[in-house]
């Protein structure tokens, strides 16, 4: 059944910037035209550091090439720039860029019907316990969720294992 989970691929970049390109109000945009999907502040006192998600249809591509990445970056950037006016201006300081061809989970038709099955799968097979994106969301908030009850789950099973 997890077969039937498609994975999209994803680029992360982080540029840093002379000067924030935030401000302390608004840290992260969503955009939904092009590569980049999301720019957000890497931390909330670090707005000169942008890390920008390629993840947006236009992005999937298995294995981009630096200039591509770069193109991705310079798009990204004018939309920023467009949104966010201490943006404008900013020079880039340093970046680097991580690709993945397994980044995002692009669910199944029928999604709730697909967890109800392997939910029911689960209960055959005593011992195991699943975590991962496709169960409660992409984020890495949901994914910590997952694996904890995944890892929750399983704690009373271990109780009763006989010590050795």
């Amino acid at each position: 059944m997890l077969e039937e989970v498609r994975y999209f691929p994803t680029t992360v970049a982080l540029v840093e910037y002379d000067r924030s390109v935030f401000s302390a109000e608004v840290r992260a945009l969503a955009m939904d035209d092009g590569p980049c999907s999301n720019a957000g502040a890497y931390g909330q006192t670090d707005r000169h550091i942008v890390r920008y998600t390629f993840s947006g249809r236009d992005a999937r591509i298995h294995d981009p090439s630096p200039a591509q990445i770069d193109e991705w970056i310079d798009g990204g950037e004018e939309q920023l720039q467009a949104q966010m006016p201490i943006a404008r201006g900013a020079q880039r300081v340093a970046k680097i860029s991580r690709h993945w061809t397994h980044g995002y989970c692009g669910y199944v038709p029928f999604h709730g019907r697909f967890l109800g099955d392997v939910r029911r799968g689960l209960a055959d097979a005593p011992g195991l316990a699943l975590a991962g994106d496709y169960l409660l969301g992409v984020s890495i908030e949901a994914c910590v969720r997952s694996g904890l009850r995944a890892a929750e789950s399983l704690t009373p099973q271990l109780d009763r294992v006989p010590a050795r």
